[in-house]
């Protein structure tokens, strides 16, 4: 999780001091999953009552993009989710080293934890997004 404000200070900064052809990774170190933004919101807001999402075997998973895929063949439509996708992106935990754009750009994104409190406060002032 990243606060939009900070990726947008990202690319001003990329643009004024970044390196022709050079990338830079514009996120937070640490990926914060489902599970732990789910416990934060419950904290913030227990009025709410969120529930932790429950986790779904990876073989169920696979089924049920499969049957997506043969659907989407039958119909002519992209499929929602396809077996490559779960294969990829199921358990899937990443940390980034974002040091250059810290070192070069000067880019200091607040926490994943802030950002999520942050977009939370904002949804609970405007309900009518949720």
């Amino acid at each position: 999780m990243v606060d939009v404000k900070d990726v947008a200070e990202g690319c001003y900064l990329a643009a004024e001091k970044g390196r022709s052809g050079e990338r830079y990774i514009l996120t937070n170190e640490r990926c914060m999953s489902i599970t732990e933004t789910t416990k934060l919101a419950q904290k913030l807001y227990p009025e709410l009552k969120l529930r932790i999402p429950v986790s779904v075997p990876k073989f169920i998973l696979y089924g049920i993009a499969g049957l997506m895929q043969f659907v989407a063949k039958l119909s002519g439509k992209p499929p929602l989710i396809t077996t490559k996708e779960i294969a990829m992106f199921s358990g899937l935990q990443q940390d980034f080293d974002i040091s250059k754009a810290r070192n070069e750009l000067g880019f200091n994104p607040k926490s994943s934890q802030q950002a999520v409190k942050e977009a939370l406060a904002y949804l609970m002032e405007h309900k009518e997004m949720l």
